[in-house]
């Protein structure tokens, strides 16, 4: 999904250069790094260190503005997508409450 510009530069003015998500990195730290040391990390040194991520997704309807994008580093934007998408699985699975 594609953030719109002005949607990032509010997200990356509030994030001051640190992931958002619960290790807090800070992004300069992470690029000063070996990319065997990246690697090691969990993190791929080919790709941005840091990823915009939708808390609530936008096909789930999530609007794309600044309260609902986050900008996380890689190994914590894998950890938020895969418990964003074992809940939406496990919603899919329940049965309806009507």
């Amino acid at each position: 999904m594609t953030i719109r510009a002005a949607t990032r530069a509010a997200v990356d003015a509030r994030a001051r250069g640190r992931c958002e998500g619960p290790c807090g990195v800070e992004f300069a730290v992470l690029e000063r790094l070996p990319r065997q040391r990246l690697r090691q990390l969990g993190y791929d040194p080919h790709r941005a260190l840091g990823e915009y991520h939708h808390v609530r997704q936008t096909a789930h309807g999530g609007p794309d503005e600044p309260g609902n994008v986050r900008v996380l580093c890689q190994v914590c934007h894998r950890a938020e997508t895969r418990v964003q998408n074992h809940e939406a699985a496990k919603a899919a699975r329940a049965p309806d409450k009507a």
